[in-house]
């Protein structure tokens, strides 16, 4: 592809369209005079062929390009080329079908640049990969050789030249590809340093986490499956539990049901009776209330009891409601007391942190503040230098201001430090002055400490006791009450004892010993003193009375010789008759026939001895007295049982009549008044309540002496607490005002403050030391600044710039402090109000208590009262009723009877009750069980699939082969371990980890492939170098014989070579070397200007042969040849380059002589002109 038509427009010295027609294919000149525009001949073609390089065409910019850089009205340079493209072998790769082609570049004012081929607009890369597809490749220029190329191969060093080679070789390509090769191996490097620092930091921490994680997981799915399959088997053994002892509740209810209807038809039967037995005893009662409506004193004592019995429950009750509350109000000072004592020991250590916050928020305060006012100074001083700049007075106004202020503080530190010295002496001369007598002050406040730690151990050991002594002075008063109270009720008994012995003075058996030690207790006494009655048979004295008869007043003795011994010696007072317990014999009447009696009477008939209650010793006795005799309730039962064939015995009337079996009826008017078996009992009861009440009094006396001692003790130890705290406090004061203790005191005060000032001399003297070194300072920095401003200023703002910095510091360390300083003083403060309202509501509970012990007191003072009057009114209640005693007998008969069979009722009712509670329980149970089947039925849909399974062997359900207790605390020690990992397990982590360790994988991967990348890249640069040293020996061993053999045609009978330096390859570079003749030159200094010109030409046209291109630019390369090697070249160039368009640019006539084609070019009117020849 070759030029045949060149058109400039604006470019350069061209500032009218200029066409070059009819280009040579072969050889062109260009020739003119100095400065008339040849060479911009050759910047166009190169301007075209897309330079970028801007020296390289003389210009700095694209706008150099344009005729006068735009200054004459011509805006824009444009350059178009037309080439022959005819020749297909030689045309660009896409323009085979054109017979030309034409580029064309276009340069506007402001430096945009545009492209057009064959006139359409295209891309600069466009018509780049154009030139290069035809070896015009102008970022490798080989085919253009500017003015002072040949000057720059002369001054090559050996490496240049040889990458003239490579050049030539095409293997500078290889180079650029090698090194692009080496940096995308560093940028390969650097990508697996960064996978690896991403593995490393990031991946690998996270992967181990996520698999720590998706440990923790498995671990937890583990244990969720071991919950999920005990769950299942431990509701599997209660859903079987449940179901076996639903059908066992079912059975037993069934019993329940028919025990219950047995019950109620036994209750039915029984009622009957009891409506029979409650006639008789409504007739009885309407008996006795006709009699006792009689009598107004009874009906009053009733209602008064009543009513004190109300009283006393009332008062109970709000004994027990004030005990309850003051028993809370107790518990609630106790929980206080302890709080307030945690409060307390809590109060020191916030104090602590509120002092410790304090100090350090004031040292910070003070450090921020020394900071501050340092940078105010140094800002002052940085202001009133630089305003005082153009002053040459004013340059020290800073700076003396600041010396000033540091003298005045020097100056008073020095002061501070006389003073203090002075004080130091005062003190120095006090103590010594002290010094004498602080043996005698130290020993006197010895003495006073020993006396005051003693009185203090004496009030905390009176305290101590006082603690454990016992103090209830309402106890005390209460017991005191009781002790009067218990002292009348005493006499009282005892008055009635006496009325009563006296009455029954005919029944005190008297006698005086028969014999010298007699034993007294083988006297037993009367028989009517020797048994007691119950209550409920006091109606029934009338009848024992008469079954004893005249027995009940004989006396019992051991044996007969007692009795004989009585009867001659005794001196007795009146007839006695005698029963000896080992001689006596009676009749007693057979089990059969007394319980033939009770069967005919309906347990209306009493066999007299069972009615009595006596000793066991006494047994023959009373059988002889009363063995033979049944008691009825009436006369018809008497009658009944008397002459009954199976009975056939004595029996005697509730009311005195006498039916004998014999047939003889004994009967008629009873008196009514109490019986010496009645008098008797009573004496019993009056004698037994005496023996009560004087054991009771005894008791309480000793009780009122122990509350009454220890009172009394509380009281002396709390008298001598008050005068042992006196004299403490009276010890304490005078330890205040004894002068040698007060000596003492200020003594080790002047030694402390002493101390405190040896301490601070030093600070002071380091202080006065730091002034002056500050002053000595501000004299240099003066000085300084007198002879270097400018560097003293900047010296001074970096000086203000960290004082900022630290300035800026601080503040963030005060308020930190204050922050936690408001923290503390805030924590301090609530916890203040937190102890003023535990001490406002001990103070309220003590006020509580207090007043709750103030109304127990009285109300069990007001209660103790109504219990003597209710006691007081019982007993005369029972009294009036002794008067009914005939009437109430029989109706306590019926009543017992009723009660016997209510009480069997009761018995049948409990046993329904309990039946029916049973029964209730066992439904009760029956629907819980139900209900919890169901709920598990609902909570857990897989029983109803797999229940058939329950308790069934080789299942997962055989209860047998398996522990449940074992399972079931199994089961509860995973719960909490599974609640605990739930809150910590990440459930995500599968997916989480799966894409972490495919990225893992991916970015190993990738490290792999560059590794294999940077293997292969590597094997290709080893194959590059391999094939490059080859092709470069090759071209070396081409070019130097071409180089020596157009050395030999410029300049005849001599020659040239490349060779490596010597003991070195060619591949580290190549030299020139030269023979003039027969003489090989040692160096290029060696040859005249010409021949060094004719040296680099011939290298450079073998260079130009080894490879050639469609088109070569030369540009005065003759310039320092003479005519004859001028017409060598051009000769040579015509000759042996044959295939390739040359232009070149030449002032002699010997080279543009040998040319096809001339072109001449001048200078005119400013702008040039070619002429075509």
């Amino acid at each position: 592809m070759k030029i045949e038509e060149l058109i400039i427009d604006g470019f350069k010295s061209y500032a009218v369209r200029t066409v070059i027609s009819n280009w040579d294919d072969q050889f062109n000149a260009i020739t003119g005079l100095n400065g008339s525009g040849k060479s911009n001949i050759l910047d166009a073609i190169c301007f075209v062929l897309g330079l970028t390089n801007m020296s390289t065409v003389r210009a700095q910019n694209l706008q150099d390009l344009i005729y006068k850089r735009g200054q004459a009205g011509i805006t824009k340079a444009s350059v178009t080329i037309v080439f022959n493209n005819r020749d297909p072998s030689t045309s660009p790769i896409g323009f085979e079908d054109h017979p030309q082609v034409s580029v064309t570049r276009q340069v506007i004012m402001g430096g945009t640049s545009k492209y057009l081929i064959n006139g359409h607009r295209a891309l600069q890369q466009n018509v780049q990969n154009l030139f290069q597809s035809v070896q015009l490749n102008i970022n490798n220029p080989n085919f253009l050789i500017m003015q002072g190329r040949i000057t720059k191969v002369l001054n090559m060093k050996s490496i240049e030249i040889l990458s003239m080679i490579e050049e030539a070789s095409g293997t500078r390509m290889f180079e650029e590809r090698k090194e692009k090769a080496f940096r995308t191996m560093q940028r390969k490097e650097a990508k697996v340093d960064e996978i690896n620092t991403l593995l490393r930091e990031e991946i690998e921490p996270r992967l181990a986490k996520l698999r720590s994680e998706k440990k923790t997981f498995l671990e937890y799915q583990h244990v969720y499956n071991d919950i999920e399959r005990l769950s299942q088997l431990c509701i599997a053994f209660d859903y079987h539990n449940l179901s076996l002892k639903l059908e066992h509740l079912e059975k037993q209810v069934g019993q329940k049901q028919s025990s219950i209807a047995e019950t109620e038809s036994s209750i039915l039967k029984s009622r009957e009776e009891i409506k029979s037995l409650e006639k008789k005893i409504k007739d009885l009662e309407k008996l006795c209330s006709s009699q006792m409506s009689s009598s107004s004193e009874y009906a009053s004592l009733d209602s008064q009891l009543q009513a004190s019995t109300e009283r006393i429950t009332r008062l109970s009750t709000s004994i027990e409601i004030k005990q309850s509350s003051m028993q809370e109000e107790l518990q609630n000072l106790r929980n206080l007391k302890e709080k307030r004592t945690k409060a307390d020991s809590l109060r020191e250590m916030k104090e602590k942190k509120f002092e410790k916050s304090r100090l350090l928020y004031e040292q910070k305060k003070q450090g921020y503040e020394q900071v501050l006012n340092a940078v105010k100074s140094q800002e002052e001083l940085i202001s009133s230098l630089s305003t005082g700049l153009s002053s040459s007075e004013g340059h020290e106004i800073g700076y003396s201001k600041k010396l000033h202020e540091t003298r005045d503080e020097l100056n008073q530190l020095n002061a501070e430090k006389e003073i203090e010295r002075m004080k130091l002496q005062n003190l120095s001369k006090r103590i010594s002055e002290l010094e004498p007598r602080r043996l005698e002050a130290n020993k006197r406040q010895q003495q006073i400490d020993k006396q005051v730690t003693q009185l203090q151990q004496d009030v905390t050991k009176i305290e101590s006791r006082l603690e454990k002594v016992a103090h209830d002075s309402t106890k005390e008063k209460i017991l005191r009450q009781n002790l009067d109270q218990l002292r009348r009720e005493r006499e009282q008994l005892s008055d009635e004892v006496d009325t009563l012995q006296s009455r029954l003075a005919y029944l005190d058996f008297r006698y005086t010993d028969p014999i010298p030690k007699f034993d007294r207790s083988k006297v037993k006494g009367l028989i009517a003193q020797l048994f007691s009655l119950n209550k409920e048979n006091y109606g029934k004295q009338t009848a024992l009375e008469i079954t004893a008869g005249g027995r009940l007043y004989n006396v019992v003795v051991e044996n007969e010789r007692v009795g004989a011994q009585l009867l001659q010696n005794g001196n007795l007072k009146k007839r006695v008759t005698m029963i000896p317990l080992n001689k006596i014999s009676s009749f007693v009447a057979s089990a059969e026939r007394v319980g033939a009696a009770k069967k005919l009477s309906n347990n209306r008939a009493y066999l007299a001895l069972e009615l009595i209650g006596y000793e066991e010793e006494l047994l023959p006795a009373m059988q002889y007295v009363f063995g033979a005799s049944l008691i009825c309730d009436d006369p018809d039962v008497a009658k009944k049982v008397t002459f009954h064939p199976n009975v056939r015995l004595k029996s005697v009337t509730i009311d005195g009549d006498v039916y004998d079996p014999s047939g003889i009826l004994t009967g008629g008017s009873v008196n009514k008044t109490a019986g010496p078996l009645l008098q008797l009992q009573k004496l019993r009861e009056v004698s037994e309540k005496l023996k009560d009440k004087e054991s009771e009094y005894s008791n309480l006396k000793n009780e009122l002496g122990k509350v009454a001692s220890g009172n009394a003790q509380f009281h002396r130890l709390e008298q001598e607490l008050q005068l042992k705290r006196h004299e403490l406090s009276l010890m304490e004061e005078q330890k205040v005002n004894d002068p040698l203790c007060r000596l003492l005191t200020e003594y080790y005060e002047s030694k402390e403050e002493l101390n405190t000032l040896r301490r601070k001399m030093p600070n002071l003297d380091q202080s006065i030391q730091d002034k002056e070194n500050s002053i000595k300072k501000i004299e240099k920095d003066m000085y300084e600044w007198k002879n270097n401003k400018g560097s003293k200023m900047t010296e001074l703002h970096d000086e203000l710039l960290k004082l900022k910095e630290k300035l800026l510091s601080s503040t963030r360390n005060v308020e930190e402090a204050e922050n936690e300083l408001n923290g503390a003083k805030l924590d301090r403060e609530s916890f203040n109000s937190e102890q003023l309202r535990f001490s406002d509501n001990v103070s309220l509970c003590e006020n509580s208590i207090s007043l709750l012990k103030d109304e127990l007191s009285e109300l069990e003072l007001t209660l103790n009262d109504q219990q003597r009057l209710r006691k007081s009114l019982k007993e005369k209640l029972e009294q009036e009723s002794l008067r009914f005693s005939g009437i109430n007998d029989e109706l306590n008969t019926f009543k017992n009877k009723l009660k016997g069979v209510d009480s069997y009722v009761n018995d049948l009712q409990l046993a329904s009750q309990k039946f029916k509670h049973e029964h209730d329980r066992l439904e009760r149970e029956k629907n819980v069980a139900d209900v919890a089947l169901r709920q598990l039925d609902k909570e857990h849909p897989w029983i109803q699939d797999r229940k058939q399974n329950f308790g069934q062997e080789a299942t997962m359900f055989d209860f047998r082969a398996q522990n449940l207790r074992q399972c079931k605390e199994q089961l509860n020690a995973l719960k909490p371990k599974f609640a605990s990992m739930r809150k910590t397990i990440n459930p995500k982590v599968m997916d989480m980890i799966d894409g972490v360790e495919k990225r893992e994988a991916k970015l190993k991967a990738m490290i792999r492939t560059i590794h294999r990348d940077k293997r292969k890249i590597q094997e290709t640069v080893y194959s590059i170098d391999t094939f490059k040293k080859k092709a470069l020996e090759k071209t070396w061993i081409e070019v130097n014989a071409a180089f020596g053999e157009i050395f030999d045609e410029l300049l005849p009978g001599n020659s040239a070579e490349l060779q490596p330096p010597e003991g070195k390859e060619f591949t580290s570079g190549l030299e020139i070397r030269v023979r003039i003749g027969s003489i090989w030159k040692d160096s290029l200094a060696e040859l005249s200007g010409g021949q060094r010109s004719l040296v680099a030409l011939a290298l450079i046209m073998s260079l130009l042969k080894y490879k050639p291109a469609p088109m070569y630019i030369l540009d005065e390369i003759d310039a320092a040849l003479d005519l004859s090697h001028t017409q060598n070249i051009g000769r040579l160039i015509k000759t042996k380059f044959k295939g390739s368009q040359f232009i070149i640019v030449s002032l002699k006539e010997g080279m543009f002589t040998n040319a096809n084609r001339l072109f001449h070019v001048r200078f005119l009117d400013g702008n040039s002109v070619v002429q075509a020849r």
